[in-house]
């Protein structure tokens, strides 16, 4: 089982990039061959309106 994990860290300028890797990996999940993905980040971001419309599940730290 391949996963990917994408650390988002604690400011927008981590957060709304590691977002747009995860749109652009959901788009080429068939071609990756991946079966997880995920995006990490802090707790203190839960409230990001960014993370709040992944197209993945977050995991918090």
């Amino acid at each position: 089982m391949k996963s990917i994990v994408i650390v988002a860290g604690g400011t927008g300028g981590h957060i709304s990039p590691g977002v747009a890797l995860a749109e652009v990996l959901t788009e080429l999940k068939e071609k990756i061959g991946y079966e997880n993905l995920y995006l990490y980040s802090l707790v203190r971001n839960k409230n990001n309106p960014d993370l709040e419309q992944a197209p993945c599940p977050v995991l918090w730290h």
